[in-house]
C-alpha cells in the first residue's frame, strides 16, 4: 500500500454488515417493507468519534458487491476515512432483524464473508499505511474465525501499530462463541491498554461480579492501564492502578438501546484523547450513550448531539 501515511486520532478495525429490518417493527413477512441499515460495532465507534470532532478511520474488508459499496460509502459520509478499506474475495455480510412479540431474533448471513477472511497480512498492511494515536478493536472480530483472531492478536499482543494505544471492547457474542472464547477474550483484554466490558458480560463469560474484575484483568500487574466497566443504567466505573472512579448513569427515556455501548466507548475515548480526567471521561461516555439511547439510529451525529444539548468536548 502506497501513498501518504494516515494519522487519525483513532483507527477502528472490524467487520461491518448490511442490516435488513422491517420499516415497522413487526415480524418478517412476504410483502413487508424493509429498510437497509449499516451495522458494525467498530465502524459505529469511528462514526461516533467523527461526530464528536475527532479524526477517525475504519479498516476492514468488504465484498466485491453493491452491499459493500453501500456500507463503505455510508461510513465515509459520516466523516470517517475509509481509505484503508479493501475489497476481499468473500461477499459482504448481511443480517436480518425479525421483531417478535416479546423479543427480536436475528438471522445472520456472514459465514465466508470478506471480513471473516481477514488476517495478519491486513494488520501489517494497515500498520504500514497508518499511524493512529489509538487503535480500537473488539472481541467480535476475534470470534469470526482463525484469520480475524490472528489479526486481533497481531494488534493487541504483537503490537503491529507500535506505540499506538490499544483499545479493546470485549463485545461478547454468544452466537459466535466457542469453547475457548472466554479464555481468548480474557487474554486479549489483559494485554490491551484500555478495556471496555459490561458488568453483564463479565458475569456471562467469566462468572465474575464487578468487585472481582480488577483481579480478573490483572490491574496493577501486567493488565490494562484503564478498565472501564459499564453497568447498564446504573453507573460506569473506571479502574486504574491508582484509583477507582464511579459515575452514575443518566436517567433518560430510552427509545432504542442499540449502539449505546459503542457511543459510550467513543465518548470515553474522546475524553482520553483530550487528556480529561477519569470522571470527565466517564461523564462524556454517559452523555454520548444518552444521545444514542434517545435516537433510533445506531450512531450519534452532530445534529443529534446539538438537539440533545449534550456537552461532549
Amino acid at each position: 500500500m502506497t501513498g501518504p501515511v494516515l494519522t487519525p486520532d483513532v483507527l477502528c478495525i472490524g467487520e461491518s454488515m448490511l442490516l435488513v429490518a422491517p420499516t415497522v417493527p413487526t415480524p418478517l413477512a412476504l410483502g413487508a417493507t424493509l429498510t437497509l441499515h449499516v451495522a458494525g460495532a467498530e465502524s459505529n465507534v469511528a462514526m461516533d468519534l467523527a461526530a464528536l470532532g475527532f479524526s477517525s478511520a475504519w479498516a476492514s474488508l468488504i465484498g466485491p458487491d453493491r452491499f459493500g459499496e453501500i456500507l463503505r460509502d455510508h461510513i465515509a459520509s459520516s466523516g470517517v476515512d475509509v481509505s484503508l478499506v479493501g475489497v476481499g474475495t468473500g461477499r459482504t455480510g448481511v443480517f436480518f432483524k425479525d421483531p417478535g412479540g416479546d423479543a427480536t431474533s436475528v438471522i445472520y448471513f456472514r459465514d465466508g464473508s470478506a471480513a471473516s477472511l481477514m488476517g495478519v497480512e491486513q494488520a501489517r498492511s494497515w500498520a504500514q499505511a497508518s499511524r493512529p494515536r489509538v487503535v480500537h478493536v473488539s472481541g467480535i472480530t476475534s470470534q469470526l474465525g482463525p484469520g480475524p483472531r490472528a489479526l486481533v492478536d497481531s494488534v493487541v499482543v504483537q503490537r503491529a501499530f507500535a506505540d499506538a494505544v490499544v483499545s479493546f471492547d470485549v463485545n461478547y457474542r454468544s452466537s459466535l462463541a466457542g469453547s475457548d472464547t472466554a479464555d481468548q477474550l480474557l487474554a486479549l483484554a489483559r494485554q490491551s491498554d484500555v478495556v471496555f466490558v459490561g458488568a453483564d458480560e463479565a458475569r456471562a463469560v467469566w462468572g465474575v461480579e464487578k468487585a472481582g474484575l480488577a483481579d480478573l484483568f490483572s490491574i496493577g500487574e501486567a493488565g490494562p492501564s484503564h478498565l472501564i466497566v459499564k453497568d447498564a443504567d446504573l453507573d460506569a466505573t473506571e479502574i486504574t492502578t491508582s484509583d477507582t472512579v464511579v459515575v452514575p448513569a443518566l436517567s433518560i427515556d430510552v427509545l432504542e438501546p442499540v449502539g449505546a455501548g459503542d457511543a459510550f466507548a467513543s465518548g470515553w475515548l474522546g475524553g482520553f484523547l483530550d487528556s480529561a480526567d477519569a470522571g470527565e471521561r466517564l461523564t462524556r461516555g454517559h452523555a454520548a450513550a444518552a444521545v444514542a439511547l434517545r435516537s433510533m439510529s445506531d450512531t450519534i451525529t452532530p445534529d443529534l448531539i446539538e438537539s440533545s444539548g449534550a456537552t461532549l468536548r
